[in-house]
């Protein structure tokens, strides 16, 4: 079950984090923590949450916001 819909402020957030927290070697390039670190993780797991692309969307702008 998909929870959270993309191109919502939830899912682009957790699309940011995903990219500036990104493992760099081992350490977190953001927050310097071992990686993956804690906010890599919460990100993930809302990114898990994010329902795949689907046709409706594109018709119908107001479910894509």
């Amino acid at each position: 079950m998909y929870l959270v819909r993309p191109g919502s402020v939830l899912a682009r957030t957790a699309a940011e984090m995903l990219d500036r927290h990104a493992d760099a070697g081992g350490t977190c390039p953001a927050c310097g923590h071992v990686a993956p670190c804690p906010a890599f993780d919460a990100a993930r797991a809302v990114a898990d949450a994010v329902e795949p692309h689907h046709p409706r969307h594109a018709l119908d702008p107001a479910l894509s916001a």
